[in-house]
């Protein structure tokens, strides 16, 4: 594991961390940095970004290293030696907030198909709630192919007996706490929106529209095999 980054302000009041889990995205790296940092400048959200590189074979980590140097932002990027997966490269980024001392993390996916208007409610209730996920309240954005494929994925976690929130994929802050009380489960089968069922803090859900965001520019992560191996971890 390799880490680049600048000054960060994890020990000012309210600092967070924005994990941006990533793979083989050269298409929108670029792209979805700009429009992230973007939009926490212009709406004065206190948050840092790390990107979490996940072993891309492209020019993604490159990229990302290129934005930081020509933009004036904290901003981190967290290399991995080899592609271990979504789920792990989120845990990395949030040992990483830990490591820091962040108060809380908030994890969503670079495509920008989260909506980033709910960044400014998750920060708002932080301080209430330990875990706010944002659970997408229709798909009607996605292809027919990932619906059939989130249908098939719930239906199999549910005849395993796996308690999940709906449509609650990796979009969620964790405060100090809970990001804490998550690395303690120390789990062989990384499977987070299964495992922060289990923390013993209440789950906080906010609702929100999926967007297409830049996903039309590169191919689903995805796929039907993956969908299965994921609820059979959980």
């Amino acid at each position: 594991m390799q880490g680049e980054g600048i000054y960060s302000r994890a020990n000012e009041t309210n600092q967070g961390l924005l994990i941006l889990p990533c793979y083989n995205e050269q298409a929108i790296i670029t792209d979805s940095l700009r429009l992230i940092s973007d939009y926490l400048d212009a709406n004065d959200l206190p948050l840092d970004i790390l990107v979490v590189d996940d072993g891309s074979t492209d020019d993604t980590r490159e990229l990302a290293c290129r934005f930081h140097a020509r933009h004036y932002r904290s901003i981190a990027v967290l290399s991995l030696d080899r592609n271990s997966g979504h789920q792990a490269a989120i845990l990395a980024g949030i040992e990483y907030s830990i490591a820091i001392g962040y108060k809380y993390s908030i994890s969503m996916d670079c495509d920008l198909q989260d909506d980033l208007g709910l960044l400014q409610p998750m920060i708002n209730n932080r301080r209430r709630y330990h875990i706010i996920a944002a659970c997408h309240d229709n798909r009607s954005r996605d292809q027919l192919g990932k619906r059939l494929t989130a249908s098939w994925f719930y239906s199999i976690a549910n005849i395993l007996g796996v308690k999940l929130l709906p449509h609650h994929a990796d979009f969620r802050l964790l405060s100090q706490r809970a990001a804490q009380a998550l690395i303690m489960l120390n789990s062989d089968s990384l499977f987070l929106r299964g495992s922060i069922m289990q923390l013993g803090f209440y789950v906080k859900p906010l609702s929100y529209e999926r967007q297409s965001g830049l996903s039309s520019r590169r191919k689903s992560k995805y796929n039907v095999r993956k969908m299965t191996s994921l609820a059979i971890n959980g």
